[in-house]
């Protein structure tokens, strides 16, 4: 039955009036924004402990880094994204991302290793490479490998590799700048992801 207004009249309700909510209602609507909140606050921890955990990655285990140059060609070329790790060591061969040992600019490099501790390395007039007076198997290199301005032979230390970049014709490597010291490596290239190439030099 509709409600009466005091002089006995049926009272109308305006369409635009809202329709009162029950506790019951109320109650379960507050839940709902309750709920919602929650879901909100669940989605941003996950995502914040997320980036936590690949910044530390990435920080600690994994790097990335830019090839700019050709010094690595045809294995790797300017505008390579390389996928490094950090730890483990380093064999002859291996593909490393270092950075320059008294730079202000922190410049990183990509080369491969050709000797490790305690080698003699020989570079002769023919552009043979020699570790230990054995002539090195280097199917990936390109172009004659110059002597450099260094003395030969060389003798690392229990902390020095000698590098050098496939592209011996094109590379600044320890034949410029001599062995480097272990705490220059940054890590060993793992992966790499292909996006171009310009002739840019290291």
């Amino acid at each position: 039955m509709p409600a009466r207004s005091r002089d006995g009249g049926a009272m109308r309700r305006n369409v635009s009036d809202p329709i009162p909510r029950t506790p019951t209602q109320a109650l379960r609507d507050a839940r709902k924004v309750l709920l919602c909140r929650r879901s909100w606050l669940r989605l941003l921890t996950s995502l914040t402990i997320t980036a936590a955990v690949t910044l530390a990655l990435f920080s600690t285990v994994f790097g990335l880094a830019l090839v700019q140059g050709d010094s690595m060609r045809p294995a790797f070329q300017a505008k390579d994204i390389v996928f490094f790790l950090r730890v483990g060591d380093r064999a002859r061969s291996d593909v490393i991302i270092l950075r320059e040992e008294e730079s202000t600019m922190l410049r990183k490099f990509i080369k491969r290793v050709v000797g490790i501790p305690g080698d003699t390395v020989h570079i002769d007039e023919q552009g043979n490479v020699l570790i230990n007076g054995e002539l090195l198997a280097e199917p990936y290199a390109v172009g004659k490998t110059g002597l450099g301005s260094l003395q030969y032979p060389v003798i690392l230390g229990k902390d020095e590799y000698f590098v050098l970049g496939d592209n011996r014709e094109n590379s600044r490597d320890s034949r410029s700048f001599g062995a480097i010291k272990v705490n220059q490596i940054e890590g060993n290239v793992i992966a790499v992801l292909r996006t171009g190439s310009k002739n840019e030099r290291w």
